[in-house]
């Protein structure tokens, strides 16, 4: 354990920028944690056509790297200095798409077969399930791409069925936009 009583692996978190000292961090974090320092290291397994057979990459990556990585491949605008710092994940892709002959065999991984029956998620009353505050901001930060559509600005999104209609009433107008700009 740390000094401060967090627990973590033999290497401590290493420093970080804030995420955005004017807006977002005043300083008054849990124990006045200031947000300066990363947290506890999570090992990440990427799976892609992309990477290379075999590839480790031992560069210390945080989460903000997959916004970093976003960022430069569609020309996205940055969302704090966080991000602006983070390393991103470019060193793992290559250019060449690999064969699918290099591909796991998944018929030979160890483990139980998957039990989730798709047959019975029909059965599930979507409009029982609430949404948790990480898929909350998720959809709010699409309905931004829709500012000054009506039908998607103002919709309330609290279970699995709002979400599902909003995503829905999201695609139907992306179609729609797609086709009016070809």
């Amino acid at each position: 354990f740390d000094e401060h009583g967090g627990g973590f692996d033999h290497v401590a978190p290493p420093t970080t920028v804030s995420p955005d000292a004017k807006d977002f961090n005043m300083g008054q974090g849990q124990d006045n944690f200031d947000f300066k320092r990363l947290g506890l290291r999570v090992p990440m397994v990427m799976v892609s056509a992309h990477i290379a057979e075999n590839t480790i990459v031992n560069t210390p990556m945080h989460h903000c790297s997959f916004l970093q990585t976003m960022q430069q491949k569609w020309g996205l605008p940055s969302l704090g200095p966080r991000q602006d710092s983070a390393p991103p994940f470019t060193e793992v892709f290559t250019s060449n798409a690999r064969t699918l002959d290099t591909w796991p065999d998944w018929k030979d991984y160890p483990g139980g077969s998957p039990t989730l029956d798709l047959t019975r998620i029909g059965e599930l009353d979507l409009s029982a399930i609430r949404l948790n505050e990480l898929q909350l901001s998720i959809l709010n930060a699409i309905r931004e791409f829709y500012v000054g559509e009506p039908a998607l600005s103002s919709k309330v999104i609290m279970t699995a069925q709002d979400a599902r209609e909003f995503l829905e009433q999201a695609e139907k107008l992306r179609h729609r936009r797609r086709a009016l700009a070809s």
